[in-house]
């Protein structure tokens, strides 16, 4: 399925070091991973611009997602700090805020139009959060559970591409949960919206245990 951001709509000309050749394995793996990760979210044929640039956050997290420009179609997600952080975590940041900015242009651009049948769950929490007039934690709540709903195994199924398959799907769920954990989300609502929880026991320690073995690490150090 294609993207909500063509080519020309992309622009991570600023990123460098690290976190340039993290997001060109996303780009050159299995037909560019970061866009059909979040793409698999979206629609052809978007307006919307998508641009990385290095900025602080408000959450002093590694990355955020800026959606303070979108009134123009500008969708920016801001690289903090990911000092320290494994080829591995850093593609994993990508692929979490790169689908922030997708939900943001998505709802921006179906404003209350919104099929409920296929995205029942955030359908139903940005209408209850009332999004457009709500706050920012509001908007973060609905968005972090949907990403547990529904993004969790795309994460892990990209991670595991970049690692080149060593382990089943199952082994990497922890970087699909990594920044999702931090909001207090353990579960994820299933097709029948039953609410199923997910083992966040020894995540990090998992996360790390792969990333340091990972040959993904080769031909990216600074």
């Amino acid at each position: 399925m294609c993207c909500c951001f063509h080519d020309d709509k992309i622009d991570s000309s600023e990123l460098t070091g690290k976190d340039k050749c993290a997001y060109e394995i996303l780009e050159k793996t299995n037909g560019n991973l970061f866009k059909k990760t979040i793409g698999l979210f979206g629609v052809p044929g978007s307006k919307y611009d998508l641009n990385f640039t290095y900025d602080s956050c408000s959450t002093d997290g590694e990355m955020c997602t800026s959606a303070k420009d979108l009134a123009n179609n500008n969708i920016t997600i801001k690289i903090n700090n990911t000092s320290g952080l494994s080829i591995l975590e850093i593609a994993t940041n990508f692929l979490h805020e790169g689908i922030h900015a997708e939900i943001y242009r998505y709802v921006h651009e179906n404003g209350g139009n919104v099929d409920p049948n296929d995205r029942i769950n955030l359908y139903n929490s940005y209408i209850a959060a009332k999004v457009e007039s709500g706050s920012l934690a509001n908007t973060d709540e609905a968005q972090h559970q949907h990403m547990a709903d529904r993004y969790v195994y795309p994460i892990a199924r990209a991670i595991r591409e970049i690692d080149n398959k060593r382990f089943s799907v199952e082994h990497y769920l922890p970087f699909g949960w990594i920044g999702l954990s931090a909001y207090g989300k353990d579960g994820y609502y299933n097709e029948n919206i039953d609410y199923v929880f997910f083992d966040l026991n020894d995540m990090w320690a998992k996360i790390k245990q792969i990333a340091n073995t990972s040959n993904a690490e080769n031909g990216c150090n600074e």
